[in-house]
């Protein structure tokens, strides 16, 4: 149980660098661009486009040959690096893939998943607990 504890306290911790720190903010960056881009077909004039723009370049003609493929990729690469639930989740289970002494439900595939689960529920209950301290 404390090494379940533990690990969902470091996953929690490389969620939060990967999400919101600086160091990862060139990267956010990047895959915000990668998503207008594909969802545009072209580069936006400015980051800060009103959605009825976007919404109106996305369903112009111009923009119709672009590969859906690539919109669904980008958006989703940009999840990865954006949201701590998505980040979190594939973090936790790297982690339990190199510390298998934290799979307490069994050494399969279930396992594997289920404590990877299980480490990043405890991980975001810390998210949810740290947000409710900064509110007082």
């Amino acid at each position: 149980m404390t090494t379940i504890l533990a690990l969902g306290a470091v996953c929690w911790l490389c969620t939060t660098f990967v999400v919101e720190s600086e160091l990862f903010k060139p990267l956010r960056s990047w895959t915000r661009e990668r998503k207008l881009i594909a969802d545009l077909g072209h580069a936006p004039a400015s980051m800060y486009e009103t959605a009825s723009r976007n919404l109106q370049r996305a369903f112009n003609a111009n923009t119709a040959a672009v590969h859906p493929w690539r919109f669904a990729i980008w958006s989703k690469v940009n999840y990865l690096v954006g949201c701590h639930l998505c980040a979190g989740t594939w973090i936790a289970l790297g982690i339990v893939t190199v510390q298998p002494d934290a799979r307490p439900l069994g050494t399969g595939f279930i396992g594997w998943l289920m404590a990877g689960l299980l480490v990043k529920a405890v991980a975001h209950l810390i998210l949810e607990g740290v947000a409710a301290a900064k509110r007082f």
